[in-house]
């Protein structure tokens, strides 16, 4: 129905990605980017609890697991996730930084 609220979906992280978004946003700090590396983190959230079929690029299914994965490009961010709809949980696979955002230099 039009008046239904949004899906609610749980998105899952894992740790090692979660350090390397705080990596990444001490060189958004470094860089003056700040802010749309948090638009970026901000888009990305919301879409993945809100409308993550709609939101990305099915790219392949994982049959045995239930799950479709998507790519989604959001500037200076790339994301790889997977989508299983029975459970209404998303799951970050890869969070990769565009080349030359500065993001991805090493210190």
């Amino acid at each position: 129905m039009p008046n239904d609220p949004p899906a609610s979906y749980k998105f899952v992280c894992p740790e090692e990605q979660r350090k390397q978004l705080k990596a990444w946003a001490e060189r958004a700090a470094a860089l003056g980017i700040v802010p749309e590396y948090l638009a970026a983190l901000k888009s990305i959230q919301h879409h993945l609890t809100t409308d993550p079929l709609a939101w990305g690029d099915p790219c392949y299914q994982l049959n045995n697991l239930g799950l479709q994965v998507y790519q989604k490009a959001c500037t200076p961010l790339h994301l790889w996730y997977a989508v299983d709809t029975a459970r209404q949980v998303v799951y970050v696979a890869r969070l990769t930084p565009f080349s030359g955002s500065g993001l991805e230099q090493e210190e």
